[in-house]
């Protein structure tokens, strides 16, 4: 700045023309200026910082979201399932009313699946998957109550396959009577 204003004098002393002074004064205008902007800077960096914090924030809450997102998914298809297993039930419920008032010469009436499948790899059919016929290959349902004493422990396995529910039992006379009293012969 000293330099500036000493040959700032030395060209004015020496008889510099009218249009060389403001050029002169050029570094002290462009310092006034600079000045107030390099302070902006300040101020700006100032307010940035925050909003780099708040978008770290608006990441840990966009995570959230989607966790609750994923979790009104999975209530969503519960009660879905619970409704189709509601549904299945009341449609059973009189079946197995029927089935009670079963003679071993009446003709029993099927269930649907109302038991969700296995997670241990037992059962496969969604909920309300209708039956197939009454001596149906492969589909060992007794056509009459009398015919219960029959089934096999193979047989009574494919029930538990294809109803995704288990008849337990410490032989096979147990599991028989398992059966029968889910379809609602006892």
């Amino acid at each position: 700045k000293v330099k500036v204003e000493a040959s700032h004098a030395s060209i004015v002393g020496a008889g510099a023309p009218a249009w060389a002074e403001p050029l002169l004064r050029l570094p002290e205008t462009v310092d006034t200026l600079i000045r107030p902007l390099l302070g902006l800077r300040e101020e700006m960096a100032a307010l940035v910082r925050p909003l780099l914090g708040l978008q770290e924030e608006m990441a840990a809450l966009t995570k959230t979201t989607q966790v609750l997102l994923n979790r009104t998914d999975l209530l969503s298809n519960t009660i879905l399932e619970l409704s189709d297993i509601h549904k299945a039930t009341h449609r059973n419920h009189f079946k197995r009313l029927h089935n009670s008032r079963s003679l071993s010469s009446t003709n029993l009436q099927i269930l649907e699946v109302e038991d969700v499948p296995f997670h241990a790899g037992i059962g496969r059919n969604p909920v309300g998957t209708p039956p197939p016929a009454a001596g149906t290959e492969g589909f060992p349902f007794p056509v009459q109550s009398g015919q219960i004493h029959r089934l096999s422990a193979n047989d009574l396995n494919a029930l538990e396959t294809f109803y995704n529910h288990m008849f337990p039992g410490a032989n096979i006379d147990e599991r028989r009577m398992a059966f029968c009293q889910w379809i609602g012969c006892l």
